[in-house]
């Protein structure tokens, strides 16, 4: 049948752990004395304080021998044991008390990391994403921009389409030409008459010039 003890898991302990604990008790039971029986120059050897320091250091003991049923320590199961004296009788060493400044820097630390990994891993799952909509987002943009081009060239085409339908035709030129061609044909003969008939009309001012020369002598003389 189980005992008690069998009953309750036990507490994993090391045997730093039982001496830090088993000091820490100790010094806080010390503290309590010495606020309640200080410690002068003349009750250094107090035999009512001697034995009251005794008296509690023996229940601290008696209360960690009660409670070894409950512990493993460094492995061994402190029930099969007789006592806890061996442990605690051992050379004392240098037993650092625990660092809870450090301790909750280490949880900072640990909880930093712990945010850390879901951020990446978050990024992981977003990242992909985000790049999908950008470069989507890129092509619309030079989608955008070749259509712009595209369309700013049919309107230049078409300007050119309406400006050469503004240009007369040629089988209307050709008639304005041949009229043009006639005008100048006949002026050009105009010109040559023109160059005939003036040599013709000196010479006849010539003659008209001389018989009034001729006149206005004869009605000199006859004065």
């Amino acid at each position: 049948m189980s005992t008690t003890h069998e009953l309750h898991e036990k507490i994993q302990l090391q045997t730093q752990d039982v001496k830090y604990l088993q000091r820490i008790f100790l010094e806080n039971a010390h503290s309590k004395l010495n606020l309640h029986l200080p410690i002068t120059n003349n009750s250094k050897d107090d035999p009512l304080r001697n034995k009251i320091e005794n008296m509690v250091e023996t229940f601290i003991f008696e209360t960690f021998e009660m409670a070894r049923h409950s512990m493993i320590i460094d492995g061994i199961d402190m029930s099969n044991t007789a006592s806890l004296k061996n442990i605690i009788d051992e050379p004392k060493e240098q037993i650092e008390p625990f660092n809870f400044e450090l301790n909750d820097k280490l949880r900072k630390i640990y909880a930093q990391v712990e945010d850390a990994t879901l951020e990446v891993t978050s990024l992981r799952r977003e990242l992909p994403i985000k790049a999908k909509e950008e470069y989507g987002k890129l092509l619309t943009q030079y989608d955008e921009k070749i259509n712009k081009v595209i369309q700013d060239l049919n309107n230049h085409h078409n300007d050119i389409n309406e400006e050469i339908e503004d240009i007369p035709k040629i089988d209307n030129i050709l008639p304005r030409l041949n009229d043009m061609k006639l005008d100048y044909e006949k002026s050009l003969s105009i010109l040559v008459d023109l160059k005939e008939e003036i040599p013709k009309q000196t010479s006849q001012m010539e003659k008209l010039n001389e018989l009034i020369q001729f006149i206005e002598k004869i009605a000199t003389n006859s004065n």
